[in-house]
């Protein structure tokens, strides 16, 4: 009975202590793989902090390991700040699943050619939509400030016009000069402001003919008859208007004047009337 039990005991020592073996070896197994991969910073690491996509290729296709890290615990991925280096490493991995633990590398997934290509139309397509937005933009922006030119154009138009209605008898020197000036005016309105200002040309000489007229009346009040018929026919052969001579012509009748034109007939009632 003793026997039995020493032999038992014998043979649960010896288990424990290969099982103490077996956890003391697995131990240093992970402890010799955590010294191998933490703490080592290789020419991939270098080579991805630097931003040489093609080296880090070169390197990968060497047979170099994305999984190990620095001292600073880092894989070359996590190094990688250009984006072509870090496709590199996704590219690689999409053609080399089972190669490496791409997941204890830090690469987060795989990029494809199908995947680049989709990205690619994507990029193009926001590209065409940004183009064609600044494009619209500034035919808006064009069309805005025509719009606004021709507002202040209308404003300038409409200040030298009413400046010219109450300015009364402007010399002619003065409509030259403000036809030479920068503002835009339509044919129509330039044709109207040289039409008013020779009527108002003529209408001022009319006025003084007209005054001289009254005055020679008046001062041959007290003329023998037969002065008076001589500067009754002579004032008659001429134009009420302008005082040119009718010898010869048609004139044209209004009362009890007579016109050398209808112009003439039509500035002399407009005189007429503001009197």
């Amino acid at each position: 009975m003793e026997l039995r039990e020493n032999v038992e005991g014998t043979k649960t020592t010896e288990a424990c202590s290969v099982v103490t073996e077996i956890a003391d070896l697995s131990l240093s197994v992970e402890c010799k793989e955590q010294i191998d991969t933490v703490g080592t910073s290789t020419p991939l690491h270098e080579a991805a902090k630097s931003g040489i996509a093609q080296k880090v290729l070169e390197l990968l296709e060497q047979g170099l390991d994305p999984c190990i890290k620095d001292e600073r615990g880092q894989t070359p991925y996590m190094l990688a700040s250009e984006k072509e280096v870090r496709n590199t490493f996704r590219r690689f991995m999409a053609s080399n699943l089972e190669k490496w633990d791409w997941h204890a590398a830090k690469v987060p997934s795989a990029l494809t050619k199908e995947m680049e290509d989709s990205q690619a139309a994507k990029q193009a397509e926001k590209d065409a939509k940004r183009k064609a937005r600044a494009k619209e933009l500034k035919k808006l922006r064009k069309t805005k400030g025509k719009k606004a030119q021709a507002e202040a154009a209308q404003s300038q138009n409409g200040s030298f016009m009413s400046g010219n209605s109450g300015s009364g008898t402007a010399p002619t020197t003065k409509v030259h000069s403000q036809s030479g000036s920068s503002i835009r005016m339509s044919k129509e309105e330039e044709l109207k402001r040289i039409q008013d200002a020779e009527r108002e040309r003529r209408a001022a000489a009319a006025e003084r003919r007209i005054a001289a007229l009254k005055a020679q009346e008046t001062g041959s009040l007290t003329t023998p008859s037969n002065t008076q018929l001589n500067n009754t026919s002579g004032s008659d052969m001429l134009c009420s208007c302008c005082n040119v001579s009718l010898a010869g012509k048609v004139p044209f009748h209004r009362y009890n004047y007579k016109y050398c034109s209808t112009s003439c007939m039509h500035v002399h009632r407009e005189i007429l009337e503001d009197m």
